[in-house]
């Protein structure tokens, strides 16, 4: 009862961000939120720094940081990921570029469009119908590589990068070691379900971003 009951709590946390993130850009959503952390951790540093200064240079500082972090964090709701070109060698158009490359080698039940699993969202498997989560999945697996969160959930999930980096000579296949391993099953059951890399990597930084009650 107590694992239904957090898969339940996941669940609703992980759909509730993924109805905002078709809304917005879940690039920058994802890299964002490192541009954050890293500028929190030199904050603290420059405060130390600081310390003797007086409290009203002090003050000033912090509220064109609040300002700043403000910006950062809202960042991802101004444009649709699609059109996102924030990002050098990560938009929308590139994430597109490599979805093309992920190859389903699970239950054949992953949309293409979206990847996100057919037994999971509402649209199943009715191919004339849009996508509930479109460019949601895809994305956050394609940001992931660029974040510290993200490196490592990669890693703990079992993905060895040296294949990747090996790919980056090769143009035509840049992050195919990536892409094939996100079209390959999880070795876990998420939820009591089958998913593809792809989809848990996903979820796994959906959860490790947002607060769950």
């Amino acid at each position: 009862m107590e694992a239904q009951a957090t898969w339940s709590r996941e669940r609703e946390a992980v759909e509730s961000a993924f109805d905002e993130l078709r809304q917005g850009c879940a690039i920058c959503w994802v890299l964002g939120q490192e541009d954050l952390a890293v500028e929190e951790e030199s904050r603290v540093y420059r405060a130390g720094q600081r310390a003797g200064q007086r409290a009203g240079q002090r003050a000033g500082q912090s509220a064109r940081q609040s300002a700043r972090q403000t910006a950062a964090a809202e960042q991802w709701r101004q444009h649709r990921t699609m059109q996102c070109s924030a990002w050098q060698g990560s938009s929308g158009q590139d994430a597109d570029t490599f979805r093309q490359k992920i190859v389903d080698r699970t239950t054949k039940d992953n949309c293409r469009r979206c990847w996100v699993s057919q037994r999971y969202c509402a649209t199943g498997q009715e191919m004339e119908q849009r996508c509930q989560w479109p460019n949601v999945v895809v994305p956050l697996a394609f940001a992931a590589r660029l974040t510290k969160v993200g490196q490592q959930t990669r890693q703990e999930m079992g993905f060895d990068d040296r294949g990747d980096r090996e790919d980056r000579g090769d143009r035509d296949d840049r992050h195919g070691a990536y892409a094939r391993w996100l079209g390959r099953r999880y070795r876990e059951e998420v939820w009591g379900q089958v998913f593809t890399n792809a989809m848990v990597i996903a979820v796994k930084l959906v959860l490790q971003l947002v607060e769950i009650s």
